[in-house]
């Protein structure tokens, strides 16, 4: 099986964030949606740092792993507040992987 295969939707989470709160018309970067839903300030200095460099720092391990994990904590908040608005976790999300518009890595069809 493909990868794919596990992952045939995603929500793009700046979409979502504009779906469950369409009055905050401020920036809807990450940073300012985890100050914004969470009241902690995500630290981003590691974004432009050298990701060629080996061995990676430990900052940018770090880092790494929070810009993934904190993905899950926002889109959990942002749901619960989506239930209380009416807007569903569906209308942010899109598909991969159709057949009319297959992705692809390298020239290699996912």
């Amino acid at each position: 099986m493909k990868f794919l295969d596990y992952v045939p939707n995603f929500i793009e989470i700046q979409d979502f964030y504009k779906k469950v709160y369409p009055d905050d018309k401020g920036s809807s970067g990450m940073k300012s949606i985890c100050e914004n839903i969470l009241g902690k300030k995500l630290c981003k200095h590691e974004q432009v740092s050298n990701w060629e460099n080996r061995p990676l720092r430990y900052s940018q391990e770090h880092y790494g792993a929070l810009d993934a994990f904190i993905l899950v904590v926002v889109a959990k908040h942002m749901e619960q507040a989506g239930v209380k608005r009416k807007v569903k976790v569906a209308d942010a999300s899109k598909t991969i992987g159709s057949e009319q518009n297959k992705l692809k890595v390298d020239n290699q069809l996912l």
